[in-house]
């Protein structure tokens, strides 16, 4: 059933009720779009993949990049998995398909994804979920302002706000108490980057379900997907005996494992650390693969030298101070959400 929609007079007004789509059972709210058809034959995929060992290789001797691991799934199964070089370099322990990976700021699109899986009605993300210390400087936003808001980093904090306390070794009870002092630019109507928004609203929504960010990863995602060695956790990743570092490239080219970075604080937005999709198939029905990292025990004490890709992550970071606040963030900082970059 298609409408045509004549144009109308300027200043002119629509008489009688709203139009109606018949398919939307009535609901004038925005529908989402249909699912896209698939655009590649099982025939493309097969070339493509019968490319990628050599085409992965000649990356990596271009780039100097020691360790890869590459996974693709097609039509919700996994059609090649394989790991390139070592892990670390100077070691001959090389990387395959089950090596553990920290992911970055990868992990904001799989904490977005755990999110969409709990919020089961689309308006849940234009509420306000409260976490208790955490607010913003105005109180008006702070009563206001929602999910959909911090993970779209329009709630006005600064760029990158609480990444250097954070690198000054202070947890996340501690920042997210702290992002009160930060200016704020217009609410909804301005954009910056912010971990710490996206990773306040990613434990609100864990805490409204009375659970910490990492189980409701795992309940959500992980576990559905078939994603046994994905984890939010730092312990998890740095725990696991096949696991990848991180590395740094030098002034010459060659690539240094020179820095551990510990995400926890942030968790939601940089913090999941995953190997390749190793999900069996089916693994992509409910839930897109995501980063995976074997299970660990009780996170171990906060490296005082920790680094992330950022350019002021340049050098090791002093022991961490005490925190001047306990306030609560919802869940320890080991079960944070993912986004640091």
């Amino acid at each position: 059933m298609t409408h045509a929609y004549a144009p109308r007079p300027r200043g002119s007004r629509r008489r009688g009720p709203p139009r109606r789509d018949g398919g939307n059972n009535g609901d004038l709210r925005p529908q989402p779009p249909p699912p896209p058809q698939p655009s590649i034959s099982d025939d493309a995929v097969d070339k493509a993949v019968a490319r990628l060992d050599r085409t992965v290789a000649d990356m990596m001797r271009r780039t100097g990049v020691p360790g890869v691991s590459v996974a693709v799934v097609h039509d919700d199964e996994v059609v090649h998995l394989k790991g390139f070089g070592v892990r670390r370099t100077g070691q001959s322990a090389a990387v395959d398909p089950d090596t553990v990976f920290q992911i970055a700021s990868l992990s904001k699109p799989v904490s977005s994804t755990v999110v969409a899986g709990t919020l089961t009605d689309p308006d849940g993300w234009d509420r306000h979920t409260a976490l208790p210390g955490f607010s913003l400087k105005d109180p008006w936003v702070t009563d206001h302002v929602t999910t959909a808001d911090l993970f779209s980093h329009r709630s006005g904090l600064p760029d990158h706000a609480g990444d250097l306390l954070e690198d000054l070794g202070y947890d996340q009870s501690y920042i997210l108490d702290h992002l009160r002092l930060e200016p704020l630019t217009p609410f909804r109507s301005s954009y910056a980057y912010t971990n710490f928004g996206f990773t306040a609203a990613a434990e609100a929504v864990a805490r409204a379900k009375g659970t910490s960010w990492q189980k409701l990863s795992e309940d959500t995602l992980f576990k559905p997907a078939g994603m046994t060695r994905t984890s939010t956790e730092f312990s998890a990743f740095v725990n696991a005996p096949d696991h990848a570092a991180t590395h740094v490239k030098n002034p010459d080219g060659t690539w240094s494992p020179r820095y551990v970075r510990d995400p926890d604080a942030q968790a939601p937005p940089a913090a999941s650390v995953p190997p390749p999709a190793t999900c069996p198939a089916g693994c992509g029905s409910s839930s897109p693969a995501a980063p995976s990292t074997a299970s660990g025990s009780s996170p171990p004490p906060r490296s005082p030298a920790r680094t992330f890709p950022r350019s002021s992550l340049s050098r090791p970071r002093p022991p961490r101070p005490a925190p001047a606040s306990t306030a609560s963030a919802g869940t320890s900082p080991t079960t944070t959400p993912a986004a640091c970059a």
